[in-house]
């Protein structure tokens, strides 16, 4: 919708300036190069806001993070959801206009795997309620974990640490 919307304000900009500009140059035949500059300046108006909203929507494509008040928003509503929640990771980031939300939840290692399952399904369907949330994914541990779950975080801490220990020795 808001696509549409910029077409129809630069409809209504481009026209006026060409109007103008039409108007300009039949008033004053010395300012014939008025209707080519002002053509330049509508085409460059147009791309400049085309880019903005071009950048805007790569963003959301390519999953850029949710701001930091989003993450707290969601932190709230699971620490509310059930006293026995803890909230270890939230990841939010766009799938498209609205976002995903990745929660790694905490709870009591003598809870029933249906009585966590409950929960976390408890939490997921109030996280994908609200408007801005695509799909929610709440994953139970019974500990805070303080190594990476998946390979890819796995090998980035590994090269991390290879990297500190060439450093290391280097400087001995």
């Amino acid at each position: 919708m808001g696509a549409l919307a910029e077409d129809h304000l630069n409809d209504v900009a481009s026209n006026l300036g060409a109007i103008l500009a039409a108007g300009v140059t039949k008033a004053w035949p010395a300012g014939w190069w008025v209707d080519s500059v002002s053509a330049i300046l509508i085409a460059l108006v147009i791309l400049g806001r085309w880019s903005h909203i071009t950048h805007a929507q790569v963003l959301k494509i390519v999953g850029q993070a949710a701001p930091e008040e989003f993450h707290q928003a969601v932190e709230r509503i699971a620490a509310a959801h059930h006293p026995a929640v803890q909230v270890d990771i939230t990841r939010a980031y766009h799938f498209g206009s609205r976002y995903n939300v990745e929660m790694e939840i905490v709870l009591p290692a003598a809870m029933t795997v249906a009585e966590s399952h409950d929960i976390a399904l408890g939490l997921q369907h109030k996280l994908e309620a609200l408007d801005q949330v695509e799909r929610a994914f709440v994953h139970v541990d019974y500990q805070r974990r303080h190594l990476p779950e998946h390979k890819v975080e796995r090998n980035l801490l590994a090269r991390l640490q290879e990297r500190q220990a060439r450093r290391g020795a280097a400087a001995v």
